[in-house]
């Protein structure tokens, strides 16, 4: 969040960072002196709070919010995505301020969207819809316009931005100098320079997979979750280790532990994942990632795996978890379907695990999704990632990820004691238990 205007009226009020028991104090004196403050929170992950009070009848107020999100390029394509409102979400909310746990909102309204997407990527080419009901047009060769409404029960627009060449962005930097002072802060995105020999690697994987059963999965995020499951099984090599389970307020096992996949079993998984429904109740997903990480082979070892949650992650806290699986020796590749995918829960969950997170559309190709994480579940990983700037010291940098695929886009953010340096890296990992030094 970079920052929160109020308008009301012709008077305009510009944001400002004070600590929390200050701000809390300011809003309650200035609600007492009758007039009109705004105190906006940080609740958990990208959530944030809002309250507005004294506003007077007959007067009108504007917010506007300004914010940066990060677009980690995939494939060829950037996605972009702007929420609508806050799906309802099961569980309590971590807060003891005594307002309501949930935002009240109303799946009935439609939203209008209008935007102007302006891109300086030279080989831009589209900016797509994925889940369709958009009217896009080209202004200029870096600009598109475009108009949605978002239909009734479609909480959070998709947009992405395709380009011809899957390398145009795989490497950037942006340095930005802070006024008054002579500090810069600066957003680096690299890839690492890895041999093709090392970068084509195709590992075995342990998969555990976890399908959210709960009822916000009814409809489409329940079929679509069927069909992503049974492809990741049909991805599988032979006698790869697996295992499958639903989860909603209990976890339902449909494996006994660990079982090495047998391609003569292709339709017997297909005809059992065709009667999984979102009939669970809950989303109790706590509870569902410790059993995920419990599961074990015949002889009772529990084997390092990556899991592969299918979920819309309508929870509200997620600390708990976050917690268990930076001390567990699994990564979380987790995939957001439905109209209203927590992106900011799921995004956390697979980051604190050295995994990805994709969200899916509907209407958009989940395959291709499941075949983009079962490959970066394939790939060569990188541990212990450190990185220094050559020619100055950073007055703080951002950690990178303790675990991640040696193929992915990574990117690094900081402050720099002067806007002054010539934009190069080193940066040093592990792969394969082998140490590596990169300048970028």
């Amino acid at each position: 969040l970079l920052g929160v205007d109020l308008k009301i009226n012709d008077t305009i009020l510009h944001s400002k960072i004070l600590a929390a028991d200050a701000a809390e104090q300011n809003y309650e004196d200035a609600i007492s002196d009758g007039n009109t403050p705004v105190l906006i929170e940080r609740l958990f992950g990208n959530q944030i709070r809002m309250q507005l009070g004294n506003l007077m009848p007959e007067e009108t107020a504007v917010v506007t919010l300004r914010y940066a999100q990060f677009v980690t390029p995939k494939s060829g394509e950037c996605k972009f995505t702007l929420p609508t409102t806050i799906a309802p979400r099961f569980g309590a909310q971590p807060d003891n301020s005594g307002l309501p746990n949930q935002p009240s909102s109303n799946a009935l309204v439609a939203y209008p969207i209008y935007l102007h997407v302006m891109s300086n990527l030279e080989q831009h080419r589209e900016l797509i819809c994925p889940s369709g009901h958009a009217e896009t047009s080209l202004d200029e060769p870096s600009t598109h316009y475009l108009r949605k409404v978002c239909p009734p029960g479609e909480f959070y627009f998709c947009g992405v931005i395709t380009w011809q060449s899957p390398s145009a962005i795989g490497q950037g930097l942006l340095v930005a100098p802070e006024q008054p002072t002579d500090k810069a802060a600066f957003l680096a995105q690299f890839e690492l320079p890895i041999p093709d020999a090392i970068r084509q690697q195709s590992n075995s994987v342990t998969l555990k997979l976890l399908i959210d059963c709960s009822g916000s999965m009814a409809g489409a995020s329940i079929v679509a979750a069927r069909e992503g499951a049974m492809h990741a099984l049909n991805l599988l090599r032979e006698n790869e280790r697996f295992a499958v389970s639903l989860f909603g307020n209990s976890v339902q096992p449909m494996t006994q532990g660990l079982q090495n996949w047998q391609e003569k079993n292709r339709a017997s998984w297909r005809r059992a994942l065709a009667s999984v429904d979102a009939t669970l109740g809950g989303t109790e997903m706590e509870l569902a990632l410790k059993h995920t990480l419990a599961i074990s082979s015949a002889q009772n070892e529990t084997e390092r795996g990556d899991i592969l949650l299918i979920t819309d992650g309508q929870v509200t806290d997620i600390n708990a978890m976050v917690s268990s699986l930076c001390q567990a020796k699994h990564r979380v590749f987790a995939i957001g379907v439905g109209n209203a995918p927590a992106e900011s829960q799921l995004a956390a969950l697979a980051k604190a695990s050295g995994g990805e997170c994709l969200l899916v559309s509907p209407g958009e190709d989940l395959r291709l999704n499941i075949e983009r994480l079962m490959s970066r579940m394939r790939a060569p990983q990188v541990h212990d990632m450190k990185v220094l700037l050559a020619d100055s010291d950073a007055t703080w940098l951002a950690d990178l990820p303790k675990q991640a695929s040696a193929n992915g886009v990574f990117q690094l953010y900081g402050q720099l004691p002067s806007a002054h340096w010539n934009g190069q890296l080193i940066v040093s990992g592990a792969i394969e238990n082998q140490q590596h030094l990169w300048r970028i």
